[in-house]
């Protein structure tokens, strides 16, 4: 199972994926980016990009950024990440407020 390798409350998560490859969630103001790191731990691809385009505040960024390091934990490829990215787009979970 992969492991979570650091964890700032409210800010971002670096999860260690069993492939070897390392990601980076990232709870901003107003939007949420997962990214692909280098071995040096700096983001090398931005796989995934949430931006509210109204520049509201995301007010639980707790909660989003929990739940996105537990589904994402759960990953065991960088291809299994994008597939979860995929679905979020794809039934709009944020737009529902369900994620």
């Amino acid at each position: 199972m992969s492991k979570i390798a650091t964890y700032k409350k409210g800010e971002f998560s670096q999860i260690n994926l069993d492939d070897k490859n390392k990601i980076l969630i990232s709870i901003g103001f107003s939007d949420i980016k997962i990214f692909k790191l280098n071995w040096l731990g700096l983001p090398k691809e931005t796989i995934w990009s949430s931006s509210n385009e109204k520049s509201e505040e995301i007010i639980y960024r707790e909660e989003a950024l929990n739940v996105f390091t537990q589904n994402i934990k759960e990953c065991f490829s960088l291809e299994e990440v994008k597939i979860f990215c995929d679905t979020i787009k794809e039934k709009r979970l944020l737009d529902y407020g369900l994620l």
